[in-house]
Formats: C-alpha cells, structure tokens, sequence
C-alpha cells in the first residue's frame, strides 16, 4: 500500500517541521512535500501545525504552509487559526499569511464564518482585499459592490475583472457604462476598456448588431 510507505516519512517530516535546527528553507520543503503527500487515512500530530500556523516570527512560507496543512487535517482549527491572523493585521509581511488565507477561504468556510469577510474587506492591505476578489462568484452582492468601490484603483480593477464571467453580455454593458461614467483612474478605466473590447470580440458577428 503507498499510503503506508509513505507514512514513516511524513512522520518524521512532521518532527522536522518543529524541531530541525538548521536552515529554515528546509522546514518550507519539508512543509511544501507533507502538503503535497498528506492523505486523509494518514494521522499526523494536528498541534504541530497548529503552532506553525500561529507562530509570527516564522518564516512567512513555514507559517502558510503550516496554515494549508491544517485546512486538509482539521477543518475547524483552520477556522480558528484563520479566525484570529485575520482578526489582527500585523506588520508586514504578515499581509502575505492573510492574502494566503484569503486564497484558501471556500463557500463553505464563509458561510460557517461570515466574520471573514468584514475582517478582509477592512484589511488595510489592498493585496489581501485583491485576493478577495477571486471569490467574487459567492460572495454577498453587498460585498461585491463595496469591492468595486473600493478606494485602491488595483482592487477595483480585479473586481471587474473577476465579475465579467460571471454576468450576462447586457449586464456586462451596463456595468462597464456605469464605470466608465464615474471612474478617475487611468488604470481601472483601461480594465474597462478591455472588459469592453473583449466582450464584443467574443460575440458572434450577428449578435454585434443587437
């Protein structure tokens, strides 16, 4: 069975991950190979990747890795984990664990704990706001509209981009209009611009003339 050859292995990367005392870009592949090789019938200590995950003076990519670890081992401690790096925003380059937490968030996640959202939306990093609009497909139309108002140019632009797929040709159109009506910023209005470009390149030569 391959899951058993590899359990001695992550057994003993688990140990490394805590207590390896040497360069610490080896706990990150050490991480990186547990992440990619973790299966649900193998049972690794939890609480070592607990500690990673809320261990700031880490390496950033030891605390991230740590952080995707446990989402796959116990739901519910990534919960609690993401709960309180989301709550506090530390000094950078702690916007890098927040925006990584940002990337893992699923509509499970943000409906067992709606307070994500409020904590990323008032992120004063706008990388981690950027990385909320990734989500934009189940996100509240609440949260959607505060995004493409958003006072960073780099935040607005993604949530057109991102929003785009997801609404009829029309819809597309009036949003676009409506943006470029009111928008000042040179790099949102170029998003626009292209939005519009492609949006009309995509249609067939028949539906051009509606």
């Amino acid at each position: 069975d391959p899951s058993h050859s590899k359990e001695p292995f992550l057994l003993l990367w688990t140990d490394w991950a805590q207590t390896y005392p040497g360069n610490q870009r080896i706990k990150v592949k050490v991480l990186e190979s547990i992440l990619k090789l973790i299966t649900p019938d193998i049972v690794l200590d939890k609480e070592v990747f607990h500690y990673l995950s809320l261990s700031d003076q880490k390496d950033v990519w030891i605390q991230c890795n740590a952080i995707s670890i446990l989402k796959r081992l116990d739901p519910s401690l990534f919960h609690e984990v993401a709960t309180k790096r989301l709550g506090t925003y530390g000094t950078d380059p702690d916007f890098f664990v927040r925006q990584h937490i940002t990337t893992l968030l699923e509509q499970e996640d943000i409906a067992i704990n709606p307070s994500f959202l409020a904590h990323i939306h008032n992120d004063p990093s706008e990388f981690v706001r950027q990385t909320l609009c990734q989500k934009i497909a189940f996100l509240p139309q609440g949260i959607v509209s505060q995004l493409l108002e958003d006072s960073s140019p780099q935040v607005r632009a993604s949530a057109l981009l991102n929003i785009m797929s997801m609404c009829s040709f029309k819809e597309r159109c009036d949003r676009l209009l409506d943006r470029c009506t009111h928008e000042l910023d040179l790099f949102v209005l170029r998003v626009c611009l292209k939005c519009i470009k492609d949006g009309f390149s995509d249609l067939k030569p028949d539906e051009q003339k509606k």
